[in-house]
C-alpha cells in the first residue's frame, strides 16, 4: 500500500494543474427580459437560414421568442419600435402575440443564420403565424 501512494498522488496533481490551467469562466450578460406573457410548458428550438437579402416577411408568435444571431446580420423591428441591425453574437427578444414587421438579412448577397428559443404554452402549439404585408 505504502507504494501506491505515489501513483494515487500523481492524478490528483495532474487534475489540480489542469484546473489551474484556464482562467474563470466569463459571464458577459446579452439578454436580460423578463417573460411576463405566457406559462411556458415547451421549448422548441430552430437553427434558421436566410439567403443573402431574405426577408422573413411580418409574422408573430403565439408564444415569446428568444434567440441569438450565429452568422451575418439583420435588419430587426417589432411592431411599434424602431428598427435596428443584430450582428453576430447580438440576442433578440420577439414578444409573444406582437407583430415582427422585419426580421431581414441586412446583406444583399451574403448567408445569415440565427437560433432561436420558442418558448410555448404547450409542444402542439404552432412556432409562428405569417401575416399580410
Amino acid at each position: 500500500m505504502r507504494h501506491l501512494a505515489p501513483i494515487l498522488a500523481v492524478p490528483a496533481v495532474i487534475l489540480a494543474a489542469a484546473a489551474f490551467a484556464y482562467p474563470p469562466l466569463e459571464r458577459k450578460a446579452i439578454l436580460d427580459q423578463a417573460v411576463p406573457e405566457t406559462t411556458i410548458r415547451a421549448v422548441k428550438a430552430a437553427r434558421i437560414a436566410f439567403a443573402g437579402g431574405q426577408p422573413s416577411g411580418t409574422h408573430l408568435h403565439p408564444g415569446p421568442v428568444f434567440g441569438v444571431v450565429t452568422k451575418g446580420s439583420y435588419i430587426f423591428q417589432v411592431q411599434g419600435q424602431p428598427a435596428r441591425t443584430l450582428q453576430t453574437g447580438d440576442a433578440f427578444y420577439e414578444p409573444a402575440n406582437v407583430p415582427i414587421e422585419r426580421f431581414d438579412n441586412a446583406s444583399p448577397d451574403q448567408p445569415a443564420e440565427i437560433e432561436a428559443f420558442y418558448l410555448l404554452g404547450s409542444p402542439e402549439q404552432a412556432l409562428v403565424k405569417m401575416l399580410a404585408p
